[in-house]
């Protein structure tokens, strides 16, 4: 059973560490902000987004992106995460997990993909993620890593050639043009080939 606005009220000082007291609480999930840095693929960059103040993702680009709040997520309940409909709505797609182990503590990571034509800007702290939380039939210990920021094993993965709409097309009349030049070269020498033919069986006849 998913957690209501009530019940998460109830839980949020167990939920978040001590140094978040503006926890957002909707109702039916908690709302998490943009954390202090990033990862774009393309780039091969990582962006202090606290500095910056924003982050930039290019048509194209994938992206790591940390949490404002750490969480610890209790050990009798299970989280799903997922983005706000907003940044849905502008062509960001979320293709990281979208659970959270129970008793898990720290960062949350969320790899996206910008799949729009256009950039979409990412401001540090702004509302973007959201936290639900289940209830399940008994208490597990989380035995794995915590994040803190965002590493290697994350941003490995993520390193590669960005390809935007623009060059995707670019590149298919790159090659659309390539096949074209090599169609009418064969057929001009197909032409040759059958002018050479006929002349040689032409000279056969006298």
């Amino acid at each position: 059973m998913f957690l209501a606005n009530k019940e998460l009220e109830k839980l949020k000082n167990n939920v978040f560490s001590d140094d978040v007291n503006d926890v957002i609480v909707g109702e039916v999930s908690y709302e998490l902000r943009i954390g202090n840095e990033a990862y774009l693929s393309g780039t091969n960059k990582l962006i202090n987004v606290k500095k910056k103040g924003y982050v930039t993702i290019q048509s194209g680009m994938f992206a790591a992106l940390v949490t404002y709040e750490r969480v610890k997520i209790p050990t009798n309940k299970i989280g799903f995460i997922s983005l706000k409909f907003s940044l849905k709505s502008q062509g960001l797609v979320n293709i990281s997990g979208f659970h959270v182990d129970p008793g898990y503590k720290g960062r949350l990571v969320f790899t996206v993909f910008n799949i729009s034509p256009h950039p979409i800007v990412l401001r540090y702290k702004q509302e973007a993620f959201l936290l639900f939380l289940a209830d399940i039939t008994s208490e597990i210990s989380y035995k794995g890593k915590p994040y803190e920021k965002i590493g290697s094993k994350i941003m490995t993965p993520l390193t590669g050639e960005q390809l935007n709409f623009v060059q995707v097309e670019s590149k298919i009349k790159s090659i659309d043009a390539r096949v074209n030049m090599l169609i009418g070269t064969g057929i001009a020498l197909f032409g040759v080939l059958i002018g050479i033919i006929v002349r040689l069986l032409t000279q056969g006849h006298h």
